[in-house]
């Protein structure tokens, strides 16, 4: 069964967690995506792809909403507002 996308106010809801989850995979800030259900992150030095894929599926299972997750250094990346830094890991 397809997940329903999220929405801002979900993700703002929870940016608290996002922001933790994020420092566990090397993300240093969220922000929210001009696209729906995006959030566009910055990764920190020497974390892969597969960091960014673990976040967004970790993500998901927490919110239980698709959430698609891209690197703000990807072309098409369009940051609009932040959501949250990272704590410090």
């Amino acid at each position: 069964m397809a997940l329903p996308a999220a929405d801002d106010r979900l993700l703002r809801q929870n940016a608290g967690l996002l922001a933790e989850l994020a420092a566990r995979h090397g993300i240093s800030s969220i922000q929210l995506g001009t696209d729906a259900a995006e959030l566009v992150v910055a990764m920190g030095e020497g974390r892969t792809y597969f960091d960014l894929a673990e976040f967004e599926a970790e993500a998901e299972a927490l919110l239980r909403h698709r959430v698609n997750v891209t690197s703000a250094g990807a072309p098409g990346a369009h940051p609009r507002e932040l959501l949250a830094p990272a704590p410090a890991a």
